[in-house]
């Protein structure tokens, strides 16, 4: 449940810019109307997700521990 929220919270967060030149705005990614919807569903990972990986990687060692979670 926790996953779930989490990753919600992180949706409703995620902007985009719009437009160009003066009229470029910043504007929220998705609604909440848009992520409550049971049919909407969250784009698969990118290869943003393999750089955030790549960080965490080069933090092991300074003082961050990386945990694998059992899958069951």
């Amino acid at each position: 449940m926790v996953f779930a929220g989490l990753t919600l919270e992180n949706a409703a967060q995620e902007t985009r810019e719009v437009g160009s030149g003066q009229h470029k705005r910043i504007e929220r990614k998705y609604t909440v109307q848009k992520l409550l919807d049971p049919e909407f569903r969250l784009p698969r990972e990118s290869s943003e997700s393999k750089d955030a990986k790549a960080a965490m990687k080069a933090l092991t060692g300074k003082g961050v521990r990386v945990f694998k979670a059992k899958k069951e």
